[in-house]
């Protein structure tokens, strides 16, 4: 049984990081018709409406009081702060290099999970996230991706904290509801960003642009969730291992819709990174002990 859940967590986190993957090259692309504080708030609003129409269509229950201090935290991090930060760090610039704070999210996002969910995987898991952390930098670092702006780790900090409190969430409400809920308290401030950002916002003639906003707002902001924080709910730490594998979809799109180069020894580090996302996971076995989850 338990195993099980298991793969279904894995193949659910394992689809929410192939849909988060797109983001940073869809942002990119996006960027070439809205400026960040735009692009930002059109995605918000964007994402707010099927989240709205969901939440009526489920008659979901508003959150309790106890819960309301995570979801303003998943606000402030998914939101707002990750999706501004990114806009703001690759206005400009490639989306490559964006690579490098990703490999530190998993880490953050374990270590906000142990104060806050009160998980506490056996050391060796964190001797396993450490080195596929490692791996994913050195890659990065050799590929000649150095360019870095400090906005991306604000963003990787963002996201790990959002990413945390969702999952410790979505064991006491669907994970999907996690995301819609942060999104309606978010509302009104979006809808005031909104309205005073896209008064000066010349509107994109070509479609690229709008493509890409679809996408972020649909998916990257709210579908891609709906898996996530289900899977991130089985065990924040372990699950947010995964994201380490997310460099290197973002890489591969990055190469695929703007005509980045893909590094050579991109295969070879992508499947170190495999073993040890495999170890860092693995419960009861290799000298691992059972990650201690909270009851809900």
């Amino acid at each position: 049984m338990q195993d099980h859940k298991d793969r279904h967590a894995l193949l659910d986190g394992l689809i929410a990081i192939g849909a988060f993957a797109a983001t940073l090259p869809l942002t990119r692309i996006a960027l070439d018709g809205f400026a960040p504080i735009p692009l930002t708030f059109g995605r918000l609003l964007g994402a707010t409406l099927p989240a709205f129409l969901m939440l009526n269509f489920a008659k979901a229950p508003f959150p309790k009081r106890h819960q309301l201090a995570g979801l303003l935290l998943v606000a402030l991090g998914g939101v707002f702060g990750f999706p501004l930060l990114t806009a703001f760090a690759l206005e400009g610039r490639s989306a490559a290099p964006a690579a490098i704070p990703l490999a530190l999210m998993p880490l953050a996002t374990a270590a906000w999970s142990r104060l806050r969910a009160h998980e506490h995987p056996a050391p060796a898991f964190w001797l396993w996230a450490g080195i596929g952390s490692a791996v994913v930098l050195h890659f990065v670092w050799s590929a000649g991706s150095t360019a870095v702006s400090p906005a991306l780790f604000g963003a990787a900090l963002s996201a790990a904290i959002a990413y945390a409190e969702g999952g410790r969430l979505a064991r006491e409400m669907p994970g999907w509801q996690v995301m819609a809920w942060a999104l309606m308290l978010a509302a009104p401030a979006a809808a005031l960003g909104f309205g005073y950002s896209w008064a000066e916002q010349p509107l994109p003639a070509a479609l690229p642009p709008w493509l890409a906003l679809a996408y972020l707002a649909g998916v990257a902001q709210f579908g891609a969730f709906w898996f996530w924080y289900r899977a991130l709910a089985t065990g924040v730490a372990r699950t947010s291992q995964l994201q380490l594998l997310q460099p290197f979809f973002t890489l591969l799109l990055a190469a695929a819709l703007l005509g980045e180069s893909i590094p050579p020894a991109l295969w070879l580090y992508a499947a170190a990174v495999v073993v040890t996302v495999h170890l860092s996971r693995t419960r009861g076995r290799l000298g691992f002990q059972p990650l201690k989850e909270t009851s809900t």
